[in-house]
């Protein structure tokens, strides 16, 4: 039997659909009557429901505003945080991490606010093998910490993206267990969103570029994709990609 709701958390990568994720948790967390905290938040007048993601350099400060919030939603984060697993419910949305590095460099080539034309030409010059090599013991990194403090516990829901775009409504009940909603909240849900996840409703020009999985496979030379297996040998077997 499921504890009554008092703190829920989501944590994912980047390009793992972390803004659809955000895009449902907002919708859950109305229907629970929770607050609400997340990183996409920045806009709200309210400055008290805009959480500060997660990084390397003020980590701590980040987990110390997790830990100061008793009760609610707090996410979509894209960095992993050494939070106590037994003080709240978890939500761990990831993605074989070889699309999730493969679409990275389309998104931060071209769509993703944030940076300068110069960075991107300097990617795109580089090329997609070279890109995804570079970031990838970064990306690395956030599975391996996943992959050692969040899986396995009982209170962390692990989720793959894969499910999400292939079998919706399961994936969609799994999600917002958490969140105790009612068969009929669940299904407005799924009705309101699957249309997002549909690889029909694919668009290159948004963060929908490509929905499919194994996308890498066409993109990647066959070297390049041997050095992400190796790296990432011990997280792909952990994960059932193999």
């Amino acid at each position: 039997m499921i504890k009554p709701i008092t703190k829920i958390a989501v944590f994912t990568v980047h390009k793992a659909a972390s803004m659809f994720l955000h895009q449902i948790t907002i919708e859950a967390s109305a229907l629970a009557q929770i607050n609400y905290y997340s990183t996409n938040n920045k806009q709200l007048s309210d400055s008290l429901f805009y959480f500060r993601p997660p990084r390397v350099n003020f980590c701590q400060e980040a987990l110390a505003k997790f830990n100061s919030i008793d009760t609610g939603c707090i996410g979509p984060m894209r960095y992993p945080l050494e939070i106590d697993l037994d003080s709240c419910f978890v939500n761990l949305h990831l993605r074989d991490p070889r699309d999730g590095l493969n679409s990275m460099f389309f998104s931060w080539t071209k769509i993703h606010k944030g940076f300068e034309q110069s960075k991107r030409d300097e990617w795109l010059s580089w090329g997609i093998d070279k890109f995804v090599i570079s970031f990838s013991d970064e990306y690395l990194d956030r599975y391996e910490k996943y992959l050692n403090h969040f899986i396995g516990h009982p209170n962390v829901n692990l989720l793959k993206y894969e499910d999400m775009v292939y079998n919706f409504d399961s994936w969609l009940t799994l999600f917002v267990q958490p969140f105790q909603l009612s068969s009929q909240d669940i299904s407005g849900l799924s009705k309101q969103l699957s249309d997002e996840v549909n690889p029909q409703n694919a668009d290159p020009n948004t963060h929908r570029r490509k929905i499919i999985s194994g996308d890498f496979k066409n993109n990647l030379k066959p070297e390049t994709i041997d050095t992400l297996n190796q790296k990432f040998g011990h997280i792909l077997s952990a994960l059932d990609y193999l």
